[in-house]
């Protein structure tokens, strides 16, 4: 039989836990807990830390005429429209398997000759290290899409905020569709008049939601872009299903369905209308249905009490009360996932950016790192640190669009009234 210590050096020879690091598919989360964000904004490898991106709108041109003996003409792809700079920075993570887990090591390895069930918690550790990489991406993705920052927060009181230029009409608060909350950076100007939001149990207390997705479109279709994707929460979700423009849609449709004596009866749909309803009334308006991402994070509470988790569409600086859409243009914008260990490919469409991963200080290549060694001293372990160097960015930003939903407070106004759908400072760090 073979000793903890001894397996952790087989699985440092065969770089097991720097392959999990490797393994491109953990991006996407698992079946259980699919991280979409990185279907928007996927993973790719970078030599440098610091550079700048064209930003791109990508365009594929009707060929021209041309003289039966004349060469033909270049055209090009794409079309730059500005530049992005890009800053990596760091993120890390380490755990260990102490004195108590490795335990339970030992007892796997004396009760399986072939080692396997040893090997199962050892995988299970790295990976899970590695996870909160990938979720911290996550998190990083949401952030960008949603606030067109990113947030660094690190120890000694780091901080730092770095700030997107995005489009001012590309982001607004739901229901106000004379004016465009994220145009102003003083969140005392431009309130919000009258009953102009989604909230309300009858049609003259609530606007239809689908005034906030035809400016969404019409600004699309003024791009050149054709509306290709929408996502939110489940709070969202809900809220249009209770909508009562969507509601009354759903009670004016007649069906016709057989009563005690077999005869058929002409009725109306009296029911709350449910998510394939509400999608119903969105595909026969010429939009796409809700994908609804209600996937959670965990973090460590800073007081007893508090929340042990996040929400990955409510990313950090998101005020209280405040959910968002997503809304996606269609961008001619493609990108495939090899995982040379199973020689797999993934094919990712309509991407809108990357989440640039960098190299870690001192390695070669760019990509996430795992380092690991044993304690023999008294707590025995196994100690594992984590790193990656990773910055998502958004590379068209014409074809996103964001709105802002905020809750109801006790007195029936939106908890945020005057709050800009983007709150960037007026002299923050831009990029």
């Amino acid at each position: 039989m073979i000793t903890w210590a001894e397996l952790h050096d087989i699985f440092l020879e065969n770089e097991i836990f720097q392959k999990i690091a490797d393994n491109p598919f953990l991006q996407f989360g698992t079946p259980n807990n699919q991280l979409l964000g990185a279907r928007i904004l996927p993973d790719e490898p970078t030599f440098l830390r610091y550079f700048e991106r064209d930003e791109m709108r990508y365009r594929i041109p009707v060929a021209l005429d041309t003289g039966r003996y004349s060469p033909p003409p270049m055209q090009g792809d794409s079309i730059m429209i500005g530049q992005i700079r890009v800053s990596l920075s760091d993120q890390s993570t380490a755990d260990q398997l102490t004195a108590a887990k490795l335990d339970q090591v030992t007892l796997a390895l004396k009760n399986d000759q072939h080692g396997t069930a040893g090997d199962s918690l050892l995988i299970d550790f790295g990976t899970n290290l590695v996870q909160r990489l990938v979720t911290k991406s996550e998190v990083m993705r949401w952030e960008v899409l949603l606030r067109f920052c990113s947030t660094r927060i690190g120890v000694n009181n780091y901080f730092e905020k770095i700030n997107f230029r995005y489009p001012l009409n590309n982001a607004w608060v739901a229901g106000q569709i004379d004016g465009n909350a994220s145009s102003v950076h003083n969140a005392t100007t431009n309130p919000r008049t009258g009953t102009n939001n989604w909230h309300g149990t009858e049609v003259s207390e609530a606007a239809d939601p689908l005034d906030d997705f035809y400016k969404a479109r019409d600004i699309l279709d003024s791009q050149g872009y054709q509306m290709q994707a929408i996502y939110t929460d489940r709070y969202v979700a809900k809220l249009l299903e209770r909508n009562p423009h969507i509601a009354e849609w759903a009670r004016s449709r007649i069906v016709i369905r057989p009563d005690i004596d077999s005869q058929n009866v002409v009725s109306t749909l009296s029911r709350r209308p449910n998510r394939q309803q509400t999608n119903e009334y969105f595909l026969t308006n010429d939009f796409p249905v809700i994908n609804v991402y209600n996937q959670a994070y965990s973090i460590e509470p800073e007081n007893v009490g508090d929340p042990t988790f996040k929400f990955f569409m409510q990313p950090p600086g998101t005020p209280k009360g405040r959910h968002y859409v997503l809304i996606l243009g269609r961008v001619d914008n493609t990108s495939e996932i090899y995982y040379e260990e199973e020689d797999e490919t993934i094919t990712l469409e309509n991407v809108m950016g990357y989440n640039y991963v960098g190299i870690v200080a001192g390695r070669a290549s760019p990509g996430r790192v795992v380092y690991s060694e044993t304690r023999q001293r008294h707590p025995m372990g196994i100690y594992a640190e984590a790193i990656q160097s990773t910055q998502p960015v958004i590379l068209h930003k014409g074809a996103v669009i964001v709105i802002a939903v905020d809750e109801l407070g006790d007195e029936g106004e939106p908890v945020n009234l005057n709050l800009p759908a983007i709150a960037h400072e007026p002299n923050g760090n831009y990029r």
